[in-house]
């Protein structure tokens, strides 16, 4: 098992996770509190054990990310009027 636990090796770190996650999702600690989890129904994952808990590791990443001051808005784009 590689040194940061992680049995692919998937080396993210919590600020790296919160820009991969913000790509998609600009407010990820909002959903991670309101979202109903309707992904985690139909996990694949869910066949084997549990599925994974996507809600929570949102709502974790960006907790961490905030709380370390690692959450950084992006640039606002130029006026198109």
């Amino acid at each position: 098992m590689p040194d940061n636990g992680c049995p692919v090796n998937a080396a993210i770190s919590d600020s790296e996770a919160i820009d991969v996650i913000r790509k998609d999702n600009p407010f990820p600690w909002v959903y991670g509190l309101v979202c109903t989890r309707p992904c985690e129904f139909i996990c694949v994952r869910g066949r084997i054990d549990a599925p994974v808990s996507i809600k929570f590791l949102k709502a974790f990443a960006a907790e961490r990310a905030m709380s370390e001051r690692l959450y950084q808005n992006p640039e606002k784009e130029p006026d198109k009027g």
